[in-house]
C-alpha cells in the first residue's frame, strides 16, 4: 500500500547562494595584482561584468603579515545552561518594527536593542564568569605562543576594552601601539575565534559580506590561489 503525504507550501524564493561570509585562504607565487586580473577576467567572461567584483563582491586580496597555528582543539564553551534569570530575561528581546514604521520607531527600537544588549552582558558576566576567564587565560597563552612562532617580543596588552557602535562592537587593547601589532591582534583573534591556521606570505581574500560571492566561483579561487575557502559562520 503506498501512502502520499501532500506538503502545502507557502511561498517560493529564489536560492541564496551561500549562507554567510566566505575567507579563501592559500599560498601561491602569484601577486595580487595577477590575482585579480585574472579573477576580473573569469567573472567577466561567465557574467559579461566584473566591474563590481572589488567593490560589491570581494575585498582587496591581501598578504599575510604572520604565521599563526591555531590548535585542533574546540575553542568552545557550553553558554546554554539552564540560568533562570538569563532565560527570563531573553524572552524580553525587543521585537522588530513592521516595514512601514517611522525613523523614530527604528531609531526608539535600537535603542531598545543597544540597553537590551548591555543587560545581557551584565548577566552573562556572572553566569560565564568561570567560562570566560578559562577562556581569556587561553587567549593570553595563544597570544604569547603566536609572538614566539613569529619572532616578536611579547607584550601585555591590557585588559580588552569593548566599544559598541549600533548593532556592532569591537575591542581594542591599551598597550596595543602601532598598526602592525595590532594588525597581529586583529589576525589572531580571527583566527582563533574561527579555527583557520595560516602562514607568513599566504592571499587571504574576503568577502565584502554576507552573500556577496556567488558560490559557483569558490573552486576557481581556490585553485587559483592554491587554496581553500573557509565558511565564517
Amino acid at each position: 500500500m503506498k501512502s502520499l503525504i501532500v506538503f502545502r507550501i507557502h511561498s517560493i524564493v529564489d536560492l541564496i547562494t551561500n549562507s554567510s561570509s566566505e575567507v579563501f585562504v592559500g599560498s601561491t607565487d602569484k601577486t595580487v595584482k595577477v590575482i585579480k586580473s585574472t579573477l576580473e577576467k573569469i567573472v567577466e567572461a561567465a557574467d559579461g561584468n566584473s566591474n563590481s567584483l572589488w567593490t560589491s563582491m570581494l575585498l582587496e586580496p591581501e598578504i599575510s603579515l604572520w604565521t599563526i597555528t591555531v590548535p585542533h582543539k574546540d575553542w568552545s564553551y557550553n553558554y546554554e545552561p539552564e540560568v533562570k534569570e538569563l532565560s527570563d530575561y531573553r524572552k524580553k528581546y525587543p521585537e522588530w518594527p513592521s516595514e512601514k514604521a517611522t525613523k523614530k520607531q527604528k531609531d526608539d527600537h535600537q535603542k531598545r536593542m543597544d540597553a537590551y544588549r548591555v543587560g545581557l552582558e551584565e548577566i552573562e558576566s556572572v553566569v560565564y564568569k568561570e567560562d570566560r576567564q578559562k577562556d581569556e587565560d587561553e587567549q593570553i597563552s595563544f597570544f604569547k605562543k603566536t609572538c614566539k612562532e613569529n619572532n616578536i617580543d611579547y607584550i601585555d596588552l591590557g585588559k580588552p576594552e569593548v566599544h559598541r557602535s549600533g548593532k556592532r562592537a569591537t575591542v581594542s587593547y591599551p598597550n596595543a601601539k602601532g598598526k602592525k601589532l595590532k594588525n597581529l591582534i586583529e589576525r589572531v583573534e580571527f583566527c582563533r575565534g574561527w579555527g583557520i591556521s595560516i602562514k607568513k606570505g599566504d592571499v587571504l581574500i574576503f568577502t565584502q559580506s554576507d552573500n556577496t560571492f556567488d558560490y559557483k566561483y569558490f573552486d576557481i579561487v581556490n585553485d587559483l590561489i592554491g587554496g581553500s575557502n573557509y565558511h565564517l559562520g
